[in-house]
């Protein structure tokens, strides 16, 4: 895109800026609508947003267009990740399910740009996102209708009630800190392992690529058996598992990278769908799509602040300091998820 629009490296930050903070108000915006608009009606409308401004984006002609494209697009995909896991928040399997299906995607994205990127022009794999949410719109639109037409009213807009105040920043702060911690192993991990360990780039590659298959894995395994399990114990769990495979990776030798990385995957597998499936219990039913859309915007606080910390840690001190950094923030993650398991009600 640089190349195309004449600009400097450095003004990907600009692109990354206005789709972070736009898919922030795009998890605001569905907490506002939510109560008032049918959730089957605002996954569609999302849906549409994104295959339209994914289009914006793709015939952009120059970087003013470019921008506000992705940033709308940056809207959609804030709304959409809102409405569908308020949709599935109270059945875990769905949750387990609509999380790994983000993990083959965070996955397949990176390899279809940079394969497409060898024979084609970037527009080319934003165009193939842009089909694919035409394609994702169709069954949602046919859905919807059903829902707003059945007899039975399977998709009602219902009041929204009140956010008890201090429940909901306490999943916020749990939404906050744990994509904050979740990122610092994939953003980092490969830096680390490079830059301070001397890993080769294959074997620190490899090590990536495993956090991504045990983060997957361990998400189909809570879309099968989910049902069966203990938020509060998976919640507590995974975060300690998450903590134990960050100090592997910082004070093991330089191999045991091969297994920290995917212990970490697995510790990050749960939380997020976890906390989607608890929050009605946390604040209440009535209030439950406000605090999720909400969360989605934490969510998007936490990540890119973290990442953006540690990068200023390591221009200070070096790659060495990334894994101990890690650390402390899956360490700070305990905080707020030993708090929201004191206050979630006893599973059946």
């Amino acid at each position: 895109m640089r190349g195309t629009f004449h600009r400097a490296l450095g003004d990907l930050g600009y692109v990354a800026i206005a789709g972070t903070l736009l898919y922030l108000l795009g998890g605001v915006a569905y907490a506002w609508l939510a109560g008032r608009v049918s959730n089957r009606v605002l996954i569609v409308g999302a849906c549409a947003a994104s295959a339209i401004t994914a289009g914006a984006w793709a015939l952009a002609g120059d970087w003013a267009w470019l921008l506000i494209a992705f940033g709308g697009f940056g809207v959609g995909r804030g709304a959409l990740d809102a409405a569908v896991n308020a949709d599935a928040a109270h059945q875990i399997k769905r949750l387990g399910w609509l999380h790994a299906g983000w993990s083959v995607g965070g996955a397949i994205g990176p390899l279809l740009v940079a394969g497409l990127a060898h024979v084609a022009s970037w527009r080319l794999p934003v165009a193939i996102v842009a089909i694919a949410a035409v394609a994702v719109t169709a069954p949602a639109t046919v859905s919807a209708g059903a829902a707003l037409y059945d007899e039975t009213g399977a998709d009602p807009a219902s009041p929204a009630t009140d956010l008890p105040l201090l429940r909901t920043g306490l999943v916020l702060a749990s939404f906050a800190f744990y994509t904050a911690a979740e990122i610092g192993p994939c953003a980092w991990g490969y830096v680390y392992l490079t830059d301070h360990r001397h890993l080769t780039s294959t074997v620190a590659a490899v090590a990536v690529a495993l956090f991504w298959i045990a983060l997957t894995a361990g998400r189909v395994a809570l879309g099968v058996f989910g049902e069966r399990s203990d938020p509060k114990a998976l919640l507590v769990g995974s975060c300690a598992l998450l903590v134990g495979a960050l100090a592997l990776l910082w004070l093991a030798p330089a191999g045991a990278g091969l297994i920290a990385m995917p212990l970490a995957g697995l510790g990050s597998a749960a939380v997020f769908p976890v906390l989607v499936n608890v929050t009605p219990s946390v604040v209440g039913g009535g209030a439950a799509s406000r605090a999720i859309g909400l969360s989605i915007a934490a969510a998007a606080i936490g990540g890119p602040v973290a990442v953006l910390v540690e990068g200023l840690i390591v221009n200070a001190s070096g790659a060495g300091v990334l894994a101990p950094a890690m650390l402390v923030v899956a360490v700070a993650l305990l905080a707020p998820i030993l708090l929201l398991v004191r206050v979630l009600p006893s599973s059946p």
